[in-house]
């Protein structure tokens, strides 16, 4: 099998399930929620995005498998940035970059932004200027910051510089 072929298969079904993701947990967020200074920003190629409702500044931490997930959301309803990092061990306070085999997994991070049109910006197969970094994990928050470069299908590459994040932990 072609390991180029078999990068891009993966990274196209993590990133579909990316999204089922963010849907899910939009969903059940309720926009009457207060954000307790919850709160993700970043400029999206030079023009500053913030989300600071209660509607889905949220993160989760899941274990398949061996495979540890991440998945720190960002929501104001009409726009969406999701950034999901992957690691054999615990998640922890570390910078994850784009994908790597480590032991029987991974480790690295998607990035992927939904703007109010609904064109879905991702990182593409391989791009190394990828970035998530957790800066502090809490029993009730996750902070930390983020950028890299997004694509869409017949749009220009979508810089995402000056991220960040202070958001609530669910579990």
């Amino acid at each position: 099998m072609n390991p180029a072929r078999s990068h891009l298969n993966l990274t196209t079904v993590l990133q579909g399930l990316l999204f089922l993701c963010v849907t899910i947990l939009s969903a059940s967020c309720s926009s009457d929620e207060a954000s307790d200074g919850y709160v993700m920003r970043f400029k999206a190629n030079g023009i500053q995005q913030e989300f600071v409702t209660g509607v889905g500044q949220t993160a989760t931490f899941t274990l398949d498998d061996n495979q540890h997930i991440g998945l720190i959301v960002g929501s104001d309803g009409t726009r969406t940035m999701a950034l999901k990092v992957y690691d054999t061990e615990e998640i922890t306070v570390a910078v994850y970059r784009q994908f790597e085999p480590k032991d029987d997994g991974f480790t690295g991070s998607l990035i992927a932004y939904q703007d109010e049109s609904g064109t879905e910006y991702t990182q593409g197969a391989v791009v190394p200027d990828i970035r998530v970094r957790i800066t502090e994990i809490t029993s009730t928050s996750v902070s930390g910051t983020f950028g890299g470069t997004l694509k869409a299908e017949g749009k220009p590459d979508l810089p995402i510089t000056e991220g960040e994040f202070f958001v609530r932990r669910l579990e």
